[in-house]
C-alpha cells in the first residue's frame, strides 16, 4: 500500500471520527444527560456509551495508521540516510587508520586492535574496483565485503565510546527483539547504545533532565527536558501500569536509584541493559544472562520488578474498569495485606459514588472499606444501599462531627494497614496495590505519596503536590519541621491527609483515635502524635489520589478559623509535652 493510499484512508477516518464526536456532543446537549449510574442507564444514555466506543476504535484505527505512514516514511529516508552515513563513516575510518598505521608499529598495535584494523581497512581499501571497461568504478563495498552499514558503526562507536565491540554487538542483537526502549538518564555510555537502537529503528524513550531534549532527533526517539523521576509523579496514561516498554537500559553508576523507582512497574516480559560498571548486589536482579566486558544483560527481570496487576485506563464517569492481577501474592510471596480504608460523610452525595467506585474499583484483593454517615439528608442513603453489598461495614446516624466518624470507623476495622479518604476525593487507579508493595518491600510505619488537585469536576488537575521528604528514602517524621507552622507546615512540606497511609502498630502507638474536639486540623495533631513516637515515613514517587477543591468543602473561605485551630493544636502539644 502505498503512501497516499494510507493518507487517504487516515483523512477518511479522522473525517467519521469527528463527525461522531459532534453527533455523540449533540444528543449529550439534546437529552441533558449528566452522569448516569451504572445500574440505571437510560436508552440515550446507552446510544451514548455506544457512540463513545465507536470513537475509541476510530482513534485506535487512526494511531495505527499514522504508525503505518510513519514507518514507511522512516524506511525510505533511512536508507537515503544510511547509504550517506556510511560513505561518510568510510572516509572517515580511511583516513583515521591510514594516520595510525604511518605512526605506529606493527608490534606495537594490541591484537584485538590489528584484527579491527584489517576487518575495516579491507571493507575501505575496497572502495574502488575496476569496472569491465577497465575504467574505475564506485561501488558498495560494504556488500561485496559480507559487511554491513552496523558492523563498522560498531567499530567507530568502540573507539568514540571507549566501549568494547563485543558489547556493542551483543547490544545489538538483543535489542533488535524489542520495540520500546527506556532510558531513564542520559550518559556517555548509554548514548552510544542508542545510536544503534536509531539504527535498528528501535523506538526511546529517554530523560535528558534540564540540558534540554534536543541531544537526539530522530523519528522514534522521545526525549524529556525533565528528570525520570519527575516524569514517574505524573498521573497520565504514559505512567499506566504496567509502563509501555520492553527494555530498559540503564548506566550502572546510577543502577540503584533508577531500578528502584521502576519495581513493580514494568512488564512482565521485559529485557534489562546495565552498561558499565555499578553496585548490582543488593537490588536482588539474579544472575545475568549475558555479560561482556561493558554490558550485563537480564533477558527477564525477577518476579519482584514485574507489576502484579494491568491497571486500566482511566476511563470517564461512570468508572467500569477494574485492574487485572495476575498475581495471587505479593511480589515477595507474601499475601497482600488487609488495607482498611474509613470514608466519613454528611450530605456529600454529589461526590459520595465517585468516592467509592475509586476505592471498590481498586479491586484489591484484601481490602475493608468503612462508610460513616452522619444522618445524611440527601440522596446519600440511596448510594449507600447501590453498594451495601461491596461495603465492609456501613452505617447511618447522627454523630458529633467528622472526627467522631472517622473514630467509629477505625474502631471497626482490622487491617495491618490504614487511612482515611474523605467523601469528596477519590483514589487513582493502583493506588492501594502500590501502598501494599512499598510496605512489604521497605517495612515503614507511614507512606507518603502525591496528590492531584482538581477544581470541581475538572477533568484535568490544576496541580500537584508532593511533600518535600526525599524520595525512596525512609526517615524520621520531623516533629520540629511539623511545629514549625509559617516556615514548613504552610510551605506544602508536608501532606494532604489522603496521600498518608500508616500501619495499625503506628496507630496505636499513637493513641487509636483523632481528636474528636478537632473540626479542621485532626490530622495534624494526629501527625504530631506519630512524629512523637518516632514514626520512619517513606515517600514514594506515585500519586496516589485526587483531592477535590470546592465551594462545599470544610476549609473553603474559612482560612482564618482553621488557621487559628491549627496554632491552638500547636500550643497544646507543646505545653502537654513540656517536662513537668
Amino acid at each position: 500500500m502505498s503512501n497516499d493510499d494510507l493518507q487517504r484512508k487516515l483523512d477518511l477516518s479522522e473525517s467519521i471520527r469527528k463527525d461522531l464526536i459532534r453527533k455523540l456532543r449533540d444528543i449529550q446537549y439534546k437529552y441533558q444527560i449528566g452522569e448516569p449510574t451504572i445500574l440505571e442507564e437510560s436508552k440515550h444514555q446507552k446510544e451514548v456509551r455506544a457512540l463513545k466506543q465507536w470513537v475509541a476504535s476510530l482513534e485506535d484505527y487512526n494511531e495505527a495508521l499514522k504508525a503505518e505512514v510513519e514507518n514507511l516514511k522512516h524506511k525510505r529516508k533511512l536508507s537515503s540516510r544510511l547509504k550517506k552515513r556510511v560513505l561518510a563513516l568510510l572516509s572517515l575510518l580511511r583516513t583515521e587508520f591510514s594516520r595510525f598505521a604511518e605512526k605506529n608499529a606493527k608490534r606495537l598495535v594490541p591484537s584485538k586492535m590489528q584484527e579491527e584494523y584489517a576487518q575495516v581497512n579491507g571493507v575501505v581499501s575496497g572502495s574502488l574496483q575496476p569496472g569491465s571497461d577497465g575504467k574505475s568504478t564506485s561501488y558498495d563495498p560494504l556488500n561485496a565485503q559480507g559487511i554491513d552499514s552496523l558492523s563498522v558503526q560498531l567499530v567507530v562507536l568502540s573507539r568514540s565510546c571507549e566501549m568494547d565491540v563485543q558489547s556493542l554487538q551483543c547490544f545489538a542483537e538483543w535489542i533488535a527483539q524489542c520495540k520500546h526502549l527506556l532510558c531513564p538518564e542520559l550518559t556517555a555510555q548509554t548514548m552510544a547504545l542508542l545510536e544503534l537502537c536509531a539504527e535498528l529503528a528501535v523506538r526511546v524513550t529517554a530523560f535528558a533532565g534540564e540540558s534540554g531534549a534536543n541531544i537526539f532527533v530522530h523519528p522514534g526517539f522521545k526525549i524529556y527536558s525533565q528528570e525520570f523521576e519527575g516524569w514517574l509523579m505524573e498521573a497520565t496514561e504514559e505512567q499506566r501500569i504496567p509502563l509501555a516498554f520492553d527494555a530498559v537500559l540503564i548506566d550502572g553508576q546510577n543502577a540503584g536509584r533508577f531500578l528502584n523507582g521502576l519495581r513493580g512497574r514494568l512488564p512482565l516480559q521485559t529485557k534489562l541493559f546495565v552498561v558499565g560498571s555499578g553496585e548490582l548486589e543488593g537490588l536482588n536482579l539474579g544472575s545475568s544472562d549475558l555479560q561482556t566486558e561493558h554490558l550485563q544483560i537480564y533477558e527477564k527481570l525477577p518476579g519482584g520488578w514485574q507489576a502484579p496487576f494491568v491497571e486500566p485506563s482511566q476511563d470517564q464517569w461512570p468508572w467500569i474498569s477494574r485492574p487485572t492481577f495476575h498475581q495471587a501474592t505479593l511480589p515477595s510471596g507474601r499475601p497482600w495485606p488487609k488495607i482498611s480504608v474509613v470514608t466519613a460523610t454528611y450530605n456529600q452525595g454529589a461526590f459520595l459514588e465517585q468516592t467509592i467506585r475509586s476505592v471498590l474499583l481498586q479491586n484489591y484483593p484484601n481490602l475493608e472499606y468503612i462508610v460513616i454517615d452522619g444522618g445524611s439528608t440527601d440522596d446519600t442513603s440511596t448510594i449507600l444501599k447501590r453498594y451495601d453489598q461491596e461495603l465492609s461495614y456501613c452505617i447511618s446516624e447522627k454523630d458529633n462531627g467528622q472526627s467522631d466518624a472517622l473514630n467509629k470507623g477505625f474502631q471497626q476495622s482490622t487491617g495491618e494497614i490504614l487511612a482515611w479518604l474523605n467523601s469528596d476525593d477519590r483514589y487513582l487507579p493502583g493506588t492501594l496495590t502500590r501502598i501494599a508493595m512499598a510496605f512489604d518491600k521497605d517495612q515503614p510505619d507511614m507512606i507518603a505519596g502525591g496528590c492531584l488537585l482538581i477544581e470541581g469536576e475538572a477533568a484535568q488537575p490544576y496541580a500537584r503536590h508532593h511533600t518535600s521528604l526525599p524520595v525512596g528514602e525512609i526517615v524520621s517524621l520531623s516533629l520540629d519541621k511539623l511545629l514549625d507552622i509559617d516556615g514548613s507546615w504552610y510551605q506544602s512540606d508536608f501532606f494532604y491527609q489522603p496521600e498518608v497511609f500508616w500501619t495499625r502498630q503506628l496507630w496505636e502507638r499513637s493513641g487509636s483515635h483523632v481528636d474528636e474536639a478537632l473540626y479542621y486540623s485532626m490530622d495534624y495533631e494526629l501527625w504530631l502524635r506519630m512524629a512523637q513516637q518516632n514514626a520512619q515515613i517513606l515517600h514514594i514517587l506515585d500519586p496516589l489520589v485526587l483531592f477535590r477543591v470546592h465551594d462545599q468543602q470544610k476549609t473553603h473561605g474559612g482560612l482564618s478559623t482553621f488557621d487559628s485551630e491549627l496554632r491552638q493544636v500547636r500550643e497544646r502539644f507543646l505545653q502537654k509535652s513540656q517536662p513537668l
